[in-house]
């Protein structure tokens, strides 16, 4: 039997980052993820995989940018993309929030919903 989700594409950004402290952060380039805001159903949030980074917890989804070239707003868009399904157009980014470890960044990226749309699980790093 063949999983209706189909595998998601591997980047040259997939990879961990070491900081002197022995912290691992995920993605080579950063990361960035997606705060889509609807004011009648509220936030997005992606429940991940167990085997995922951070697994069995509720974020929001997001994950390592593809390469140096891709910006952190094209990044958390195609993540959305990519684990929730959220089509083309659906949001507009209005700001961000950058957390900065030093040796790796990540992009909060915080829009508002201005087509609704309806969630789907879009690859295998989500249970619902």
């Amino acid at each position: 039997m063949t999983s209706p989700i189909p595998p998601r594409p591997h980047h040259p950004g997939d990879g961990w980052v070491e900081g002197a402290n022995g912290a691992r952060y995920w993605g080579l380039f950063g990361a960035a993820g997606l705060l889509a805001y609807d004011p009648d159903r509220g936030v997005l949030l992606q429940h991940r995989v167990e085997w995922s980074h951070f697994g069995g917890t509720w974020a929001l989804p997001g994950g390592a940018l593809c390469d140096a070239l891709e910006t952190p707003v094209d990044g958390a868009i195609r993540e959305a993309q990519e684990e929730a399904g959220v089509p083309t157009g659906a949001i507009s980014p209005r700001a961000a929030h950058v957390f900065d470890a030093g040796v790796w960044r990540y992009t909060t990226v915080i829009a508002d919903v201005v087509d609704p749309f309806e969630p789907v699980i879009s690859d295998p790093e989500s249970l619902e």
